[in-house]
């Protein structure tokens, strides 16, 4: 009896956590995906609490009630900050997250307040004090029943084996089954599949080919500027009524402005391996560039390195998240500078959980590109900050751009960093680089807001995620929109041929977009991010998803549906049939280097 009087409305409370968690990761799964998922967390609990006190509970009552506390609090700890991690990052909390967490608990604890959705925060707070309440209660029941003589432990020893069975068994092959998983049982999870890794020596990915680039102009200096969580529908270039980048939109009118520029993935160190290594990333959310085996195939600073270029990466957010140091430096950059690594931060405000205004990253770029002699050629990145949610803007910057309060936040941080862009153009003019540099102002991916139902990125396959902007300017850059669709794996090609190079050996899936081929009807490849949500192709004009068993294939014809809006795969099968095949063959291509 005080068994159940203790773990009965914890588990009620555990799957009403779930639930709601469901909604946020997977807010389009079917009811039976979900209550799939919520038996097995159930049974993770039951296991858990049956184990305990076959252990426990007939000799140490109250050890075993003081340890089914602390590790109910525990848990459900970690339940809160998975919420924050999927809110603030889209990325589940797995095992190398977690370590990154309680190393910098500066971004663990406002990630699991102020990213977590006020009304899960008082459901989980209720998970947390629930045993706090009724502790008082089971301890009264075993102070009048006293020691428990009758427990019949092999039987709840066995009991529990079966519900721990039942825990990894069941949501086996469920898509979103990351999203409903216990916390504690997706990072004890990774945390086989690292061991497993590490036992086999197979690690991240391997690299397709030797590649080399080769002499075929006139060398000039390769900037590129990320744009976090930047939807081309955000900026000025997407919509001409909205002011929101007019230093982007100037840039564009003396550049090219690749008008259907698609993200392969949209996570950010996946954008940026897209990017700059010209690859396919790996199709799930883990971060394969940063690896002890890197990118799959040679990327751009490094290739330009070989030629004598000398190579930084600069960004006002922490670099040590997700590894992303190890990723830059797999990248081939020399020099990483990150929020942990700026000294000079007076007067810059925080912007987020992940560190300070863009604006704090110019002076340490520019002081080292004045060390570097002017005829020393150099590739210089940046990624921006201020647009990740949730776009916690110096108040200065908040505009009335819509009435929404989140989106209008969302775009007056657009706007700061397209002024981040300009101060980066007139620093590149300060230094006398500027005339003889190819820069790339590129979004990594976009952001939702229920245009579809969903809000954020990962997971959304539809152009609010999947559509970003994309400028080169420059000495060798043709003037004048580029209206063929292009994919960021077209990028590193593109750049290679700006900055007087051609690429020999190992091929790599992208072209130059201002190139014969670049012209040519070419198919887009993307994917949600996580294994088996969406992934899909866009084969102009039309647009295919590929949902898995989550719901029914999409289709939409871009031309006369521009927004997405009606799905017309059931009046063209042939079509779906064709697209699908091409999908499932272009994942394999992309898995291979990883298997």
């Amino acid at each position: 009896m005080y068994l159940w009087a203790l773990a009965l409305p914890t588990m009620v409370l555990v799957l009403l956590g779930r639930l709601a968690m469901l909604q946020i990761g997977a807010p389009d799964a079917g009811l039976g995906h979900q209550v799939v998922l919520s038996v097995a967390d159930i049974a993770t609990w039951g296991a858990l609490i049956l184990f305990a006190f076959a252990v426990l509970g007939g000799r140490h009552p109250r050890v075993w009630l003081v340890a089914l506390v602390v590790c109910h609090c525990l848990w459900n700890f970690l339940e809160l900050t998975s919420v924050g991690v999927l809110v603030s990052t889209t990325a589940y909390l797995d095992w190398p997250m977690l370590q990154i967490l309680v190393e910098h608990p500066n971004i663990m604890v406002p990630m699991a307040t102020v990213a977590t959705p006020r009304y899960l925060q008082v459901l989980l707070v209720a998970v947390v004090v629930q045993p706090i309440v009724t502790t008082p209660v089971v301890a009264w029941l075993l102070r009048r029943r006293g020691r428990e003589s009758s427990v019949n432990r092999p039987l709840l020893l066995v009991v529990a084996a079966c519900a721990v069975v039942v825990a990894l068994v069941f949501p086996v092959g469920v898509p979103d089954r990351h999203a409903g998983q216990s916390a504690p049982m997706g990072i004890a999870e990774s945390m086989a599949q690292d061991v497993v890794r590490t036992v086999s020596g197979r690690e991240g990915s391997a690299l397709v080919g030797p590649a080399r680039a080769v002499e075929d102009g006139p060398a000039r200096d390769v900037v590129v500027i990320f744009l976090e969580s930047t939807s081309r529908r955000a900026t000025t270039l997407g919509d001409r009524e909205l002011a929101t980048t007019p230093h982007l939109a100037g840039l564009a009118r003396t550049g090219a402005d690749v008008e259907n520029m698609s993200v392969v993935i949209s996570h950010t160190s996946q954008a940026t391996a897209a990017v700059m290594c010209g690859t396919w990333p790996e199709p799930v959310s883990e971060n394969a560039a940063a690896s002890s085996a890197g990118p799959s195939r040679v990327c751009l600073p490094r290739l330009l390195a070989r030629r004598g270029y000398r190579t930084g990466w600069f960004q006002s957010g922490y670099t040590y998240f997700e590894n992303d140091t190890e990723m830059f430096k797999n990248l081939g950059f020399d020099t990483v500078v990150g929020r942990e690594d700026l000294r000079r931060t007076h007067g810059f405000a925080t912007v987020n959980y992940f560190g300070l205004e863009d604006k704090a990253a110019l002076a340490p770029s520019e002081a080292w590109l004045r060390r570097i002699p002017k005829n020393q050629h150099v590739v210089l990145g940046y990624s921006t900050l201020a647009t990740h949610h949730d776009y916690d803007i110096p108040q200065s910057w908040i505009g009335s751009w819509v009435s929404d309060k989140t989106r209008n936040r969302y775009l007056s941080a657009v706007h700061y960093s397209d002024s981040f862009v300009a101060e980066v153009v007139a620093m590149l003019k300060r230094t006398g680089r500027w005339g003889n540099t190819d820069l790339l102002v590129i979004g990594d991916h976009g952001e939702a807001f229920g245009e579809h139902g969903l809000d954020f990125h990962t997971g959304v396959p539809y152009d609010e995620v999947m559509k970003v902007p994309a400028v080169f300017t420059g000495p060798g850059v043709p003037p004048g929109p580029v209206r063929t669709p292009a994919s960021q794996v077209d990028v590193l090609p593109t750049l290679a041929k700006l900055a007087g190079f051609e690429l020999e050996g190992t091929p790599y899936p992208g072209v130059d977009i201002f190139g014969p081929l670049g012209t040519s009807h070419r198919q887009q490849f993307f994917d949600c991010g996580y294994d088996r949500i969406c992934t899909g192709v866009q084969d102009w004009p039309w647009k295919f998803i590929d949902n898995f068993d989550r719901k029914p294939a999409e289709l939409y014809d871009l031309v006369h549906d521009p927004l997405e809006q009606e799905n017309v795969a059931g009046q063209h099968p042939d079509v779906v049939r064709r697209l699908d095949a091409s999908v499932r063959a272009w994942r394999r291509e992309a898995e291979r280097p990883y298997d």
